[in-house]
């Protein structure tokens, strides 16, 4: 054998090396994730607080408001930067205590892929902080409630555009949700809440494997229960992501326990829509809060301070995982 051969092989041996070295530490990190994908999208959880101190800063979004006009313009800039195409769809609902006009705002990825998924959640911020008990009548921030859904759906939008998916994503951002009647009284009208998503499931004529609502799911703290309605219609979804998370280290937050109906997006969709979507919902519930909330849920105090970049991370890796997993 002379030199020239002799260096070739010898070339060749580091490089099969390494490739063994590299697949080795590849199945040890990923030994305990056998039903995961290998590579996907790092949510970032960093960007996904921003995109919350971002719609924040601009002010309650209430519908009709400044804020609103500006949040809606910032969510179809973000998703144009990223390659997006989104498009608004007007709406006209009634609120229970009047007529209101809705801004549903609508983006895809892989819009020719016949296999799709739904991921959606509210951008409105609710009118009054009726659990304050400072200020009862001023707005609500909805760090929250409202802006962490939206924030982790950008993020979500951003970053599956790094790896290619065999599935299409619609991204829906839900306007008028938040603004319905609470408590809730027999002389009102009942169905004031979700009224985005009532609007659009009422029309929806696609057909999708599966749809995730995600409404406040940024808190410090957040525990994240397996939702009854859910179960009844995505409960083999529900139950993936669930063992997903688990997997990606997020049980503490992915609770597998049941907490019974709420009543969000979800509910709708499941229960309006003529087409298949089967829906399930993300949203913090907590068992040591009077209303069942976050604590600072329909309050003033409903700020970016008391959001978590871990439970943003927990759901928007999760969510990637499930996208990217094959059955």
């Amino acid at each position: 054998m002379d030199k020239k051969n002799s260096r070739k092989y010898t070339l060749k041996g580091v490089i099969t090396l390494v490739m063994i070295l590299f697949f080795a530490c590849t199945n040890s990190v990923d030994e305990n994730k056998i039903h995961l994908s290998t590579f996907t999208p790092n949510f970032n959880e960093v960007e996904a607080f921003q995109f919350i101190e971002r719609q924040v800063q601009m002010g309650p979004r209430v519908p009709g408001t400044k804020a609103h006009h500006l949040c809606r313009k910032y969510i179809k800039r973000v998703l144009t930067e990223n390659g997006y195409d989104p498009t608004v769809d007007l709406g006209l609902v009634d609120s229970g205590v009047g007529m209101l006009e809705i801004y549903n705002i609508k983006a895809s990825y892989n819009p020719s892929a016949e296999k799709r998924v739904l991921l959606c959640g509210h951008y409105d911020s609710r009118a009054t902080a009726d659990l304050d008990s400072l200020n009862p009548d001023k707005p609500v921030p909805g760090a929250n409630d409202g802006a962490s859904g939206v924030a982790v759906l950008l993020e979500l939008a951003k970053k599956i555009q790094e790896f290619d998916l065999d599935l299409g994503v619609d991204f829906i951002f839900f306007d008028g949700d938040d603004q319905g009647i609470y408590p809730a009284s027999s002389s009102m009208k009942k169905h004031t809440w979700s009224l985005g998503a009532q609007y659009w499931a009422r029309g929806v004529q696609k057909k999708y494997e599966y749809a995730i609502v995600l409404d406040m799911v940024g808190a410090e703290g957040a525990s994240f229960y397996k939702e009854d309605h859910s179960k009844l219609f995505a409960g083999t979804v529900q139950e993936k992501l669930w063992k997903i998370a688990g997997d990606l280290g997020y049980g503490d937050l992915f609770i597998q326990q049941p907490i019974g109906v709420l009543v969000s997006d979800h509910y709708y969709i499941n229960n309006l829509s003529r087409a298949e979507v089967p829906c399930l919902l993300i949203s913090d519930y907590r068992k040591d809060t009077p209303h069942g909330y976050f604590p600072n849920w329909h309050t003033t105090a409903d700020l970016p301070e008391y959001i978590s970049p871990k439970s943003l991370k927990a759901v928007g890796q999760s969510i990637i995982e499930l996208l990217y997993t094959k059955p």
